[in-house]
């Protein structure tokens, strides 16, 4: 606010606000010296649009109003936040998939976080700024384990809403081991072959035992269990006479493979 050249100089300046178009002003704050400011505590008036203005004073009883600033957002209410059980275990790259809407300001963007199982220490996997809000997780980037996955959604007011955590998702990227035991020379017949298979993480789902010319290394699968102790039974005569490979592969609940 500036005066004239009559001697007289501001005395005060009211900043008012009225809901948007209204016209119905309320007073927000006086300020009597410059630079002319105030605090607005917006969670005291309902959420919308808004319309403000400054009035002048000067010690003369004249004023002036400034041209309003129309249609400002009042937005204090957080957005919603959702994501989706990707399942577990996880291995390799993983789509993860989120929600968040505002009735407000409208959304910003939508993070997705992981941390440790319980450790409650988020980490950005990605962030999205449109709906479908979605991103990939490379999980070959953090160590095996379990962890909890969140959604983390920010409005463009700067309010934020964290969805409800999904926890104890396994990420599995290691092979289980597996071991065969020599099922010896000549073979006929129907012949019983076992072996070992382990896995420290997702668990073993089945181990297979494998067969091919020798040398050739074009595996075939003869037969395969589920549980351990591994063993199953496989007729020999459906391969012609001859030299022979054999080995077992043993497939985690991740996916993963590991071969004796």
């Amino acid at each position: 606010a500036t005066d004239g050249e009559d001697g007289s100089s501001i005395s005060s300046v009211t900043i008012q606000r009225s809901p948007a178009g209204a016209g119905t002003w309320t007073d927000v704050c006086t300020d009597s010296s410059s630079p002319y400011s105030c605090s607005f505590d917006t969670t005291t008036v309902t959420e919308g649009l808004y319309d403000f203005r400054a009035i002048a004073q000067n010690d003369a009883g004249g004023s002036a109003t400034s041209t309003p600033v129309t249609n400002r957002r009042v937005d204090n209410t957080g957005p919603t936040a959702g994501i989706s059980d990707p399942g577990t275990p996880l291995r390799g790259t993983v789509d993860l998939d989120a929600t968040g809407t505002d009735g407000g300001s409208g959304v910003a963007n939508v993070k997705i976080q992981r941390s440790p199982a319980g450790a409650g220490t988020w980490t950005d996997v990605c962030t999205d700024t449109s709906s479908p809000y979605s991103c990939s997780f490379d999980t070959t980037a953090v160590a095996d384990g379990l962890y909890d996955l969140r959604a983390l959604t920010t409005d463009n007011a700067g309010n934020s809403t964290s969805s409800t955590v999904v926890v104890n998702r396994r990420v599995d990227n290691t092979d289980p081991g597996a071991t065969m035991t020599n099922p010896g020379s000549p073979i006929t017949s129907t012949k019983s072959f076992d072996g070992t298979a382990s896995d420290a993480g997702s668990g073993v789902a089945s181990l297979t035992f494998q067969v091919s010319p020798t040398g050739a290394g074009t595996w075939s699968a003869m037969c395969s269990d589920t549980t351990s102790p591994y063993a199953c039974a496989y007729d020999t005569s459906s391969l012609a006479d001859g030299q022979y490979d054999f080995r077992s592969r043993a497939v985690d609940n991740a996916g993963n493979a590991g071969i004796s």
